[in-house]
């Protein structure tokens, strides 16, 4: 589907150039540490000027069509595994690959297994359940992505079991308990693997071209901008809209602020706004830093992000909206304060996936897709040696299956698809809004700067941008107004 508004066309993209950023980067060498943290995330944030600037040729058509592959991906064999244990047909190219590869056959009876072992977890058969996770025999969270897979979702359902037959011992040497101690033992520092995992997988480099475009586009001839970032972590993504500002000539920025709101570690948001600062400064770019720390997002109210007139507000939830799906109260002040705020647009990134089933077989098999998916990402993207992979995988993914696994309150955040989105943004009186072929383009220019970038999909659902791996929506990025 293409949209309605129209590429950006030569004039326009001429006033945005890409500034002298390793000139610049030079004249802060002498700021120690920080700045070597800051080199680390600019390096992993760079995207070549001929990417992030160049306009499409008019006569381009886009298309979101991934490569066809001769081997079956994934999703292919979870597929396979899903018809076979609920008695229903395989697609033939799969069926073929079936009878004529022990491999894939291998690989189709691992996951029944799990699916067996689900299935008899959610009707109370749980010593049975058990019985045939020690069937699977995956010990390890190497081999192909199919086995990876099986690992930890192993490990969550024995975790799940675990806490139901054995209450007392609740978490003393869980699946997930054992990975965080493992992490704790080793000393490891967070900042390498997602550096890593930015620079070599597609996924965080599209989704911040996108969502930096639709800010830019939006603020195209504004002076003072105020960004409210409801999850900055940090702070990768505003590396290249900060370039990009600071290029600008003919409407150039006298002010760009970034609000970040935290309830977990200051000293983390704290160093985060040091390194854009620092980023700022070396682009001559004015910038403003501003932390909120609260604890609960009902209690925030529009005056303590201190908007002054004439700013252009926006508003980045990147990742952060599932977490308050639980709880619809908060969600829907969090939603009501930002249109008081009426910003100009709303950017939203989050997986594009449901995992909100309350029925844990239902659940259990759409969380296969989503991360048997980005397991085989890693595997095309990443060396299964790096340390930065297994930690990855360790710490975000492993932990995110074992949250999925989990009920009640203990199951923290659930993600929903964009058309689930669709039907809550509507109860807060808000409009989709179209992303321009630019941005579009962009995003397909930056996903062929990959190795793997062939696998990377690239579509839209709507007015939506969807992200993808071999065909599986992944993640989405959106524009939205208040009415």
């Amino acid at each position: 589907m293409m949209p309605d508004e129209g590429v950006l066309d030569g004039q326009q993209c001429s006033d945005i150039e890409s500034p002298p950023l390793q000139t610049c980067l030079q004249d802060i060498t002498k700021l120690g540490k920080i700045m070597d943290e800051l080199q680390e995330i600019v390096d992993a944030s760079r995207i070549p000027s001929s990417i992030l600037f160049s306009p499409p040729d008019p006569g381009e058509e886009y298309t979101g069509k991934r490569a066809d592959s001769c081997n079956l991906s994934t999703a292919d064999i979870l597929r396979a595994a899903v018809a076979k244990f609920t008695s229903f047909p395989m697609d033939s190219h799969v069926f073929c690959k079936y009878m004529n590869s022990e491999e894939v056959r291998k690989n189709v009876h691992c996951v029944e297994l799990l699916l067996a072992a689900v299935d008899m977890a959610e009707t109370g058969k749980l010593m049975e359940a058990l019985a045939v996770l020690d069937r699977n025999k995956i010990t390890h969270n190497s081999g192909n992505p199919i086995e990876v897979t099986a690992f930890y979702f192993s490990g969550a359902l024995r975790d799940r079991i675990h806490q139901q037959t054995l209450p007392t011992q609740k978490g003393s040497d869980s699946f997930l308990n054992c990975v965080m101690n493992y992490l704790q033992e080793t000393t490891i520092d967070y900042a390498p693997p997602i550096l890593a995992q930015h620079q070599m997988v597609p996924f965080c480099q599209i989704q911040q071209i996108c969502s930096g475009k639709i800010i830019e586009e939006h603020v195209e001839t504004a002076s003072r901008i105020h960004v409210i970032d409801l999850a900055i972590r940090c702070g990768l993504q505003w590396v290249v809209l900060m370039q990009a500002l600071a290029g600008r000539h003919k409407h150039p920025v006298k002010l760009l602020k970034i609000t970040a709101i935290g309830n977990l570690s200051e000293e983390s948001i704290e160093n985060t706004g040091e390194r854009l600062e620092l980023f700022a400064r070396s682009l001559n770019l004015p910038f403003k830093f501003k932390m909120i720390m609260s604890s609960e997002i009902d209690v925030l109210n529009e005056g303590l992000f201190g908007k002054e007139e004439g700013e252009s507000v926006i508003v980045c939830a990147q990742f952060v909206l599932r977490t308050w799906i639980p709880w619809p109260d908060k969600l829907d002040a969090l939603m009501a304060m930002i249109k008081r705020i009426n910003p100009c647009v709303m950017v939203v990134n989050e997986v594009n996936w449901d995992f909100s089933s309350l029925s844990l077989f239902s659940r259990f098999k759409e969380a296969l897709f989503y991360f048997g998916s980005y397991f085989d990402c890693l595997n095309d993207c990443m060396d299964r040696e790096d340390n930065n992979r297994m930690i990855f995988e360790l710490m975000f993914l492993g932990q995110a299956i074992n949250i999925i696994m989990q009920d009640g309150e203990e199951r923290t955040y659930t993600n929903i698809n964009m058309a689930a989105w669709r039907v809550q943004f509507a109860q807060f009186g808000m409009v989709e809004m179209d992303l321009s072929e630019d941005c579009l383009y962009q995003a397909d220019l930056v996903k062929n700067n990959f190795k793997c970038g062939s696998s990377c999909t690239i579509g839209m659902d709507g007015k939506s941008l969807i992200v993808g791996w071999k065909g599986v929506p992944m993640h989405l990025v959106s524009a939205w107004r208040f009415q």
